[in-house]
């Protein structure tokens, strides 16, 4: 396997799409636009009404752009925070 995407059907006609990804190697040669595209149509086959996906907003690999040209918005945007807590 060198790409995927996992969706998860949600409460009535909703879908949750996450994680995606792809080997480093075969990254740049569209595999997650067209597994996207699929995901997409087969929701649109099946009456899903609303898709949503959950991504790192300082990702290395600019995965936002791949889910912007598919048609996603920015909807709320989420800060965590980290402490590591030394022995």
């Amino acid at each position: 396997m060198v790409a995927f995407v996992l969706a998860f059907r949600g409460a009535e006609k909703s879908v949750e799409i996450g994680p995606v990804g792809t080997v480093a190697e075969w990254r740049g040669r569209g595999l997650s636009t067209r597994l996207m595209s699929t995901v997409l149509n087969e929701c649109r086959r099946a009456g899903i009404e609303a898709i949503t996906l959950t991504v790192d907003g300082d990702s290395p690999t600019s995965a936002h752009r791949l889910y912007e040209r598919l048609g996603f918005r920015v909807t709320s945007s989420l800060l965590a925070l980290h402490k590591p807590i030394r022995s």
